[in-house]
């Protein structure tokens, strides 16, 4: 089984060399890393054009400027020949069971991605925290995230497929990733195990750290969505909640992305829905044709305020 490792950097130079070197140090070896460099001014491509080592490629944004991160990440993944994707951050590590891990489960069990726990490095107080999704099971839901999301896609790993359905919100830099594991949750069956695999390194320019404002702006696009889900949900038991927050999870990738064609997408989601998750079958295909119209049911039934 090859797993595409896929680093994207952006004048990462000083951290790239160390990022490199912790996947190579890893005990699975049958991967690729695809390092795709996003316009970078300073030495990150002469650093992989040093490794004489046929498992790693340097890419280069065809475009002549910086494009946002989930854009680069949608480009890094069409290069990829391995049957599992996995991604880590130029400033981040991995872990050296990471790859052996992420083998072990997609060989032994019937899942489409996987996340992990991580640990949190700091270089201004020279400690580690670890960091785990607690509410979660080992099925990974759409509402386990939405209702508390601590999930690093330094940890994650996707089958292929995932991404012949999904793909990142282009217009996103920081938040891309739990809006696509959102997505990722409804549409396939995913996998939580509670080992660290990585280790995210908090050294002061983080993006998350220097433009807050865009986090908060990024966050504000989605909080119409949120909101009316997590309130739904307070009142209902059982598979209408699966349902909606399936329901609502697609709609929301669909306009996200705004595919060139919304029916394909559609299609493609419900068969997937029927493959992974064949007890919402029926459910899913109701869902994925009157997605407002259900929530909207639900709303009225407990006499609630219409969604808007």
């Amino acid at each position: 089984m090859l797993i595409s490792v896929i680093i994207n950097c952006y004048n990462g130079a000083i951290f790239l060399g160390r990022a490199i070197e912790s996947v190579l140090s890893q005990r699975y070896k049958h991967f690729e890393i695809i390092v795709f460099d996003n316009c970078s001014t300073d030495e990150s491509a002469a650093i992989v054009e040093n490794y004489l080592d046929s498992r790693i490629r340097l890419v280069s944004s065809e475009l002549p400027e910086v494009v946002p991160l989930y854009m680069a990440r949608n480009k890094a993944v069409v290069y990829a020949r391995g049957s599992i994707l996995c991604f880590l951050d130029c400033d981040d590590l991995m872990l050296p069971g990471r790859l052996e891990l992420m083998a072990d489960v997609f060989e032994k069990n019937d899942v489409d991605w996987l996340c992990t726990a991580y640990l949190k490095y700091s270089d201004e107080q020279k400690e580690f925290s670890l960091h785990r999704q607690r509410n979660s099971g080992r099925i990974v839901s759409p509402g386990d995230l939405i209702e508390r999301y601590n999930v690093g896609i330094l940890t994650c790993g996707y089958r292929k497929k995932v991404f012949e359905l999904l793909k990142f919100n282009s217009e996103l830099t920081i938040i891309g990733d739990f809006i696509f594991n959102v997505a990722c949750a409804a549409m396939f069956k995913g996998l939580y195990v509670e080992v660290p695999t990585a280790i995210y390194i908090e050294h002061g320019n983080n993006l998350s750290l220097t433009r807050k404002g865009l986090w908060a702006s990024e966050l504000r696009k989605v909080s119409d969505l949120i909101a009316p889900m997590q309130e739904s949900t307070r009142f209902i038991a059982g598979w209408p909640v699966t349902l909606g927050l399936r329901c609502k999870a697609l709609s929301y990738y669909l306009d996200a992305v705004n595919p060139e064609s919304r029916a394909l997408v559609i299609i493609k989601a419900f068969i997937a829905l029927c493959s992974n998750h064949s007890s919402l079958a029926i459910r899913a295909f109701v869902v994925l044709i009157l997605p407002k119209k259900i929530l909207l049911f639900v709303k009225t039934f407990l006499g609630r305020k219409e969604i808007s």
